[in-house]
């Protein structure tokens, strides 16, 4: 039931649900369908899913003992997407260090919360609200890295297109 919620919210936002991780999953957005927009359909999952995972918790604490929380790390970048393996077991998956620096985001989140790389931030945050943090000291990377914890989306969101600040009216075109 659990999996079955996550890998719906993922399917909802036109993700695939890459594989199973034992009690999580692995999830593409922009493979191998391409969109403009891919971290905020990653974002928008996973707003859905921690908001799923809270409405279970009571019954799951009730039903078995667990207090399900959940972390999630994303994480936007170039990747190598294909048939990965050998002849006798291939699976269609994503490799490279975006991979990589998303599992090591979640693995640095706080139960219950959604932690992005600055890629993400960056391409989000007109969107989204965001949490300062310390820079990271991540496991396979010498240099610290920026996280952004993610608080909500934003009550009053601004334009992901163009230059911010900047504006350019239409003169001499008021009758029209």
């Amino acid at each position: 039931r659990y999996l079955q919620v996550l890998a719906e919210d993922v399917y909802h936002y036109e993700g695939v649900v890459d594989k199973f991780t034992g009690d999580g999953l692995m999830a593409l957005f922009g493979a191998p369908i391409a969109y403009e927009n891919t971290a905020e359909r990653a974002m928008r999952a996973a707003l859905d899913m921690q908001a799923e995972i809270a409405m279970m918790r009571t019954s799951f604490l009730d039903e078995y003992g667990i207090a399900l929380q959940m972390r999630i790390g994303l994480n936007s970048g170039s990747v190598i997407v294909g048939n990965v393996g050998v002849e006798q077991m291939m699976e269609y998956t994503a490799v490279g260090d975006t991979v990589n620096l998303a599992s090591r985001l979640e693995t640095a989140a706080q139960p219950g919360s959604i932690l992005v790389s600055e890629a993400v931030y960056r391409q989000t945050k007109a969107l989204f609200a965001f949490k300062e943090m310390p820079r990271l000291n991540l496991k396979g990377y010498a240099d610290p890295i920026t996280g952004h914890p993610v608080l909500g989306v934003k009550r009053a969101p601004g334009s992901v297109r163009g230059i911010q600040g900047p504006s350019a009216p239409i003169s001499g075109r008021s009758k029209e």
